[in-house]
């Protein structure tokens, strides 16, 4: 992940409450993930300036609530030996996956994959990662179930990705080799 203009990714972390060492006085719970803090106040703060000028007062609440379970999910997954994530893919055939590289972005649940989602993801692929029209959002679809070490889940770069897109509630790893295929739901 790239820094501001002139600015490195610590400090674009920081500006957000990510830090591997505390650079500020937290003002939530502060959340102690594989060596990552990140204050949950901080975090509902970036999530909520999504959503712009038009955010009521009375979703701050809701939003805190979001924030708080996404970070006990990276925090429950960094201490496990075993995570297992998914990740959807538009393949004509699964023998066309490449099982070498998985790829960098997944999710904790299948459950995290509701339609609105997937409908995103597709119509950003399309004529993009293969020529417009020649996959069928349905028909093409696949969901990879795989599993990795808890460690290898990017905490500092998802937590960045989740304040930038947080409908997609992205979960990336660091090394994509270090993924292994589990199975495939098509």
């Amino acid at each position: 992940m790239r820094g501001w203009p002139g600015h490195s990714r610590e400090h674009a972390l920081a500006a957000r409450g990510i830090s591997s060492r505390r650079t500020c006085v937290a003002r939530g719970k502060e959340y102690d993930i594989c060596g990552v803090l990140i204050d949950e106040e901080k975090f509902a703060e970036d999530l909520m300036s999504v959503r712009g000028p038009k955010m009521r007062p009375e979703d701050r609440e809701l939003w805190l609530d979001y924030a708080r379970e996404r970070l006990e999910k990276f925090q429950e997954a960094c201490g496990k030996d075993r995570v297992v994530l998914y990740r959807v893919v538009w393949l004509k055939d699964t023998t066309d996956l490449n099982v070498g590289n998985l790829g960098y972005s997944y999710t904790f649940g299948r459950d995290d994959l509701d339609m609105d989602v997937i409908e995103y993801l597709f119509n950003n692929a399309d004529g993009k990662l293969w020529p417009q029209g020649e996959m069928d959002l349905e028909k093409d679809m696949k969901i990879l179930v795989v599993g990795t070490e808890g460690e290898n889940i990017d905490v500092e770069g998802s937590i960045f990705l989740n304040t930038e897109w947080p409908f997609e509630r992205e979960v990336t790893v660091k090394r994509p080799k270090n993924v292994e295929l589990l199975g495939v739901i098509e």
